[in-house]
């Protein structure tokens, strides 16, 4: 009975490990370093809208989610610029 209940267990551990190994050799490759990160688009500016810019309507508004600064006139984007912000206790990149 006590050879029975060990192959038992042996059996089921080398499945088991089998499964893990698979996984491993036929799973999801991992990306390289390069494909994790992603640039921002770069500055885009409305022209006709930025000769139409005085300090009386133009204001700024900072986006810390998306990490982009928009200069705005009333609710138009006239710019809108990549940023990047630090956390408090750590340096802005």
């Amino acid at each position: 009975m006590k050879r029975v209940c060990l192959t038992t267990i042996i059996v089921v551990a080398a499945v088991a490990l089998a499964g893990l190994a698979r996984a491993q050799l036929f799973g999801p490759k991992m990306k390289k370093p390069g494909e994790l990160i992603q640039k921002q688009a770069p500055m885009k500016v409305n022209q006709d809208l930025l000769k139409q810019a005085t300090p009386d309507i133009a204001h700024i508004v900072v986006s810390i989610p998306k990490q982009r600064a928009y200069l705005m006139i009333r609710e138009e984007i006239v710019a809108d610029a990549p940023v990047s912000s630090g956390k408090r206790g750590h340096e802005t990149p």
